[in-house]
């Protein structure tokens, strides 16, 4: 394994100037500054949860019975 790759890598992470940019410090702050949800976006996120846990139910049976009949 190249350490030297791995070396600048950590140095380039832990440097000060990758943090400032823009898609590291503005997904952090709005992380940070919107604790709470408003009703309706509450209720959007349930749907999407939902919603996903259909889709990985439907997937499961999918192969379940995929794998049955093979």
């Amino acid at each position: 394994m190249n350490f030297r790759r791995v070396a600048s890598l950590a140095l380039l992470v832990a440097s000060p100037s990758f943090a400032t940019f823009s898609f590291a410090g503005e997904s952090f702050a709005d992380a940070v500054t919107s604790p709470t949800l408003p009703g309706g976006d509450l209720i959007w996120l349930w749907v999407k949860v939902i919603a996903f846990l259909a889709l990985l139910g439907a997937g499961a049976v999918l192969l379940n019975h995929y794998y049955r009949h093979k």
